[in-house]
């Protein structure tokens, strides 16, 4: 999950960034609840 944000993080505009880090952080938080 960590390399897979920093690529995403950097690549984007911020206003994309934020979305995409909103999106990421729940289903890293989903995937870190369920196990």
């Amino acid at each position: 999950y960590e390399d897979r944000f920093v690529t995403v993080a950097f690549d984007n505009d911020p206003t994309a960034d934020s979305e995409i880090y909103s999106k990421l952080d729940r289903d890293i938080r989903d995937d870190l609840e369920s196990k």
